[in-house]
């Protein structure tokens, strides 16, 4: 098993080189590689075959009758491109089997099966049956596409046999009783017919109907598993049919294809071996022509195929002679090869000699050179000096820069925060005047309603007035109103970016006409450095646990965390001074 392995890994090595060598389109450097590993494992794949064939067998002696006859005929499908002479023995089996049952059906299949042994041998003689022939329209429907396919496959190999090859394959297939049985096998067949598909696009009458068949069955094997005999088969039906047409590339793909089809398949009666090794022949590729006729010929002789056996035999002298000649082509080239060495050795063996001499010479020179290169490492060592004092001042340079640098990013965002501290200022203290003028004459107001009540003696009214909350409340909301709108006229987008630290199903959504909530007054004051939950409470009028109620409320409803929810709202909003600007501009 070791000495097997090590076999096959030598083979896939040389062949590896070769396709290196060699100059084919990508996917025949693929179908070639998978051919040359298939032959290395063929050893396996029989020993998987023969398996399987006696797993069958092991099971013949508890059968009887009917039942017998259907694992024989399993067994002989087994051997069919197999071993000829297993299949003949279950197919002669078969034929007693049938005799004794009596069944007139089973006698004309086992018949069947007989003659496409001996066709499959190349005994087409033998396989001529005209009691068979006579019984054609007696037969059942189900083995007519056994009987036709018998009929074309021993017709046309028969003819070629008979000629040597001499006839025109193309005159066979236009042959009129040729063409009337390929189209009954055709009628009476159906697609899982192994083949199917290869009569199929012989039987296209016009060169536009074969080119869509054929673009049909590529598109059909672009899927196909290359695990059984119908893509072997149709894979060289298109592989001929390119071939004719002079399409070379597609010719040996699908021929490579075909070929390797039948080693995973172990089908020893191999259709596409002669077409590969014709086209090796063609590219000069002597060495695998030579190993692959080599295993086509013992694939044939235990197969016992005289018809290709006679073929390879011919194209085994004519490989044979071209690998001898290319031998001794490479044995000439490596002689003159070995030739050109030697001169070179000698070439080298003198020019070492001349450097040798000059290295005396030099040496001499390389000492004088010493001290001058000592001298000079002196003097580097003071210019090292000198540049690492020149490096240390200049990082310190470069610290002195970056301190000067952070402390004025500093002062520029301290006059920033200043600017916006005056601004706020300026603003708030110009709209408290306001908003305490406005309370001073609504004191005002209030007072005269008082005293014309007290002078007129309505008591009664004025305790009412004083114990009403309306008035309070709309001072409250007047008050609201005209913080929401100086507050966002400061912060314009402070709504926005308070949000921003909100989860999204978290975010506060104002109602119509509403400019803040509680929530958002709360935080501006925060915001413009009112921290203090009792100042909030005194300047909101509420009270400190609501305060605090909104405030934890609030954080939960947060990306961030507490303090980081704090310190980020202290910085929201970006202040608005254009109304500075302005005033600037105009005056």
């Amino acid at each position: 098993m070791k000495y097997r392995t090590l076999l096959s890994f030598s083979f896939l090595i040389m062949s590896s080189l070769q396709l290196m060598a060699m100059d084919y389109t990508p996917r025949i450097t693929q179908a070639l590689a998978q051919v040359d590993s298939l032959i290395a494992l063929s050893p396996d794949l029989e020993a998987e075959k023969e398996a399987q064939i006696a797993s069958l067998r092991a099971a013949l002696p508890h059968t009887s009758g009917l039942d017998q006859y259907n694992l024989n005929r399993k067994i002989f499908d087994a051997y069919v491109v197999y071993d000829s002479d297993s299949a003949m023995h279950y197919a002669t089996r078969n034929h007693e089997l049938a005799c004794q049952l009596g069944r007139a059906d089973l006698q004309i299949e086992s018949a069947l099966m007989r003659q496409i042994i001996h066709i499959n041998t190349g005994l087409y003689l033998d396989a001529i049956d005209p009691e068979l022939a006579s019984k054609a329209s007696d037969i059942p429907g189900w083995l007519k596409p056994h009987y036709y396919y018998n009929s074309i496959t021993q017709y046309y190999h028969h003819k070629r046999y008979a000629t040597m090859m001499s006839v025109d394959s193309e005159s066979t297939l236009t042959d009129p009783w040729y063409v009337q049985q390929r189209d009954s096998f055709l009628h009476y067949a159906t697609s899982d017919h192994h083949a199917y598909y290869f009569h199929l696009l012989r039987s296209a009458d016009t060169e536009e109907r074969r080119r869509e068949v054929a673009d049909r069955l590529e598109q059909m094997l672009d899927t196909a598993t290359w695990a059984d005999r119908q893509s072997a088969f149709t894979a060289i039906g298109l592989a001929q049919y390119h071939y004719a047409l002079g399409e070379y590339e597609p010719a040996f793909y699908y021929a490579l294809r075909s070929f390797a089809a039948d080693i995973r398949t172990c089908n020893r009666e191999s259709g596409a071996a002669l077409l590969v090794l014709s086209m090796l022949q063609y590219e000069g590729s002597y060495e695998r022509a030579y190993r692959y006729v080599h295993y086509a010929q013992q694939q044939a002789s235990a197969y016992k195929n005289r018809f290709r056996l006679l073929l390879l035999n011919q194209m085994t002298q004519s490989i044979e002679s071209a690998y001898a000649q290319m031998q001794e082509r490479q044995r000439q080239q490596a002689r003159w090869t070995n030739y050109a060495l030697l001169a070179f050795i000698l070439c080298l063996l003198t020019f070492t000699l001349i450097v040798y001499r000059a290295y005396h010479k030099l040496h001499s020179s390389r000492r004088a050179l010493v001290a001058t290169r000592m001298e000079v490492q002196e003097a580097n060592k003071l210019l090292t000096q000198s540049n690492e004092q020149q490096r240390r001042v200049i990082d310190e340079l470069a610290q002195v820069n970056a301190k000067l640098k952070q402390t004025t990013d500093e002062l520029s965002s301290t006059v920033e925060l200043l600017h916006e501290s005056n601004y706020v200022k300026e603003e708030y203290i110009g709209r408290l005047f306001q908003q305490c003028s406005q309370q001073i004459s609504r004191t005002e107001e209030f007072r005269k309603l008082i005293a014309r009540k007290a002078k007129a003696k309505q008591f009664e009214d004025i305790m009412k007035v004083c114990r009403d909350e309306v008035l309070m409340q709309e001072d409250i909301k007047v008050f609201y109103q005209n913080f929401d709108r100086m507050f966002l006229d400061v912060y314009p987008d402070f709504v926005q970016d308070f949000n921003a630290l909100l989860r999204p199903e978290e975010q506060i959504v104002l109602k119509e006409g509403e400019l803040l909530n509680t929530d958002l007054r709360i935080y501006a004051l925060i915001r413009l450095g009112i921290g203090d939950s009792n100042t909030i409470a005194d300047v909101l009028h509420c009270s400190v646990q609501t305060v605090y109620n909104y405030r934890v409320r609030m954080r939960g409803r947060s990306i961030l965390s507490k303090n980081e929810f704090d310190e980020a709202v202290s910085h929201l909003g970006k202040v608005d001074t254009s109304w500075q600007k302005t005033s600037v501009d105009e005056g």
